[in-house]
């Protein structure tokens, strides 16, 4: 075997009445939500009972109605306070109708992931449930330009996401993927996209919200407002959004000056291949203005182009609980119409109708911690980065077979290379900022002595985040 040297650093609200990653001030020591739910859906005739309730005597519970009928029948069920109640992140529910709370938040940029340290816990991992498959992040995953991958990944993501959903660890609405085009890298964010190319931003975002929406046998559903979906996507952040905090400006008050060219080939394009390709059933809107307009109250662009020129079957949405401590003051000063809520509210609870939240996914039921990080969504992740490595240069014929790093869930870059030949592993430097000096040597005379010198860098949070360019 070859003698290989290892230098290793540090590694890599909902207003749905027009449509931020904002963290919500929930308090995080909060009993997570999905633990509280000890139903699989809404209208089971033996939750009503529990709760001392006649469900025929609601009709929104009627699964002969359309879903229009339905949901316009829980609405007029409740008064305006109630109703304000319901646009926020963590919707607080109506216990006198039988209506539960909802959280609205859980995530799925690359996998099923952790925001239990920011909200109630729509998504998290603990002991049950440690974790979930992780995938490749998109700006890896895109440089396959492999769509049926893509697609694939979003179907894994989907069922592991069910599978959490039965077992009380996640919700079913998801607020991923990040769809913003890059045009800086020094974007804390960026990793999260699928690059700079607005077509294949817009491919990929199609391809992987097609994995996680469809549903097997639905595809000629004609009324697309009641096709059922496995859980609900949401391309995010629409749109001109690049910057969290450079230089004294932040996202919730940057105004981009964008020209309509450039919103039309650049900005814009992504998001319309989501909704008219992928079928997306929400939208987020971003933080930022947009030529002196602030995109979350944009009528033009969140009305009149998603659902007019677009015709979005979903929701659109503003992540965090700004409406659920204003709409029903901006209702009295005569802002907004209580009308406008109704219609934000019709979108969302047709949403989690066509989710089984209120009739049940018998397909899904069955779903169990069986069902996550399985050797087959392990084998997907690693054939994901494998196609994804696109940088990787030989030279004079030196080369080595990594298929003989076994795969396993657990295998670090220092155990999978030891399997290869004989490794001497020098740390080289104890985080991203390496100012610790005295390890650059011995990784330096090391690196003279091998036959190759593997180098595994990269940033992490602490350099490159939501919040941090």
């Amino acid at each position: 075997m070859a003698n290989f040297c290892v230098v290793i650093s540090t590694i890599m609200v909902a207003l749905f009445l027009t449509s931020n990653d904002a963290l919500p001030t929930a308090d995080m020591n909060d009993t997570p939500y999905a633990l509280t739910r000890n139903y699989t859906y809404v209208c089971d005739p033996s939750r009503f009972n529990d709760l001392g309730m006649d469900m025929s005597s609601f009709a929104y519970c009627d699964s002969s109605l359309p879903y229009g009928t339905r949901v316009k029948d829980l609405i007029d069920r409740m008064t305006l306070e109630e109703k304000v109640q319901q646009i926020g992140d963590t919707a607080t529910g109506v216990p006198r109708i039988g209506l539960p709370k909802y959280e609205w938040w859980s995530e799925a940029l690359h996998g099923v992931s952790n925001v239990g340290q920011w909200n109630s816990k729509a998504s998290f991992f603990d002991d049950e449930i440690p974790g979930a498959t992780s995938f490749p992040t998109p700006i890896c995953t895109v440089a396959s330009f492999n769509q049926s991958m893509w697609k694939m990944i979003g179907q894994a993501v989907s069922t592991e996401a069910r599978a959490m959903y039965n077992l009380g660890h996640a919700g079913l609405t998801f607020w991923s993927p990040n769809i913003n085009v890059v045009r800086d890298p020094r974007w804390g964010r960026a990793l999260e996209t699928p690059g700079e190319d607005p077509y294949v931003v817009g491919t990929y975002a199609s391809s992987y919200v097609r994995g996680l929406q469809d549903v097997d046998g639905t595809e000629n559903t004609t009324d697309l407002n009641s096709r059922p979906l496995k859980v609900a996507a949401c391309c995010k952040h629409y749109a001109a959004y690049d910057v969290d905090a450079w230089l004294g400006i932040e996202r919730y008050n940057f105004d981009a000056q964008v020209t309509e060219q450039d919103m039309a080939e650049t900005f814009v394009k992504p998001f319309a291949m989501c909704v008219k390709q992928g079928d997306v059933s929400s939208v987020m809107c971003s933080y930022n203005k947009i030529n002196g307009i602030p995109v979350c109250a944009d009528r033009r662009l969140l009305k009149d182009v998603i659902r007019g020129q677009w015709d979005l079957h979903g929701l659109d949405l503003d992540c965090g609980n700004y409406y659920t401590n204003f709409a029903n003051k901006a209702v009295v000063q005569g802002k907004i119409k209580e009308g406008d809520i109704d219609s934000a509210l019709q979108n969302l609870y047709v949403v989690l109708m066509r989710l089984g939240y209120f009739d049940g996914s018998p397909q899904y039921e069955t779903l169990t911690k069986d069902d996550i990080c399985t050797d087959e969504h392990i084998e997907l992740a690693t054939e994901a980065a494998r196609e994804g490595i696109v940088l990787l240069e030989r030279r004079q014929h030196f080369t080595f077979d990594l298929r003989q790093c076994i795969p396993c869930k657990y295998t670090t870059p220092l155990d999978g290379f030891s399997a290869s030949g004989n490794v001497q592993y020098e740390m080289g430097c104890d985080s991203v900022a390496c100012n610790n000096d005295s390890l650059i040597l011995p990784a330096t005379q090391a690196a003279k002595q091998a036959d190759a010198t593997i180098v595994v860098v990269g940033l992490d949070l602490s350099c490159e985040a939501e919040s941090l360019d």
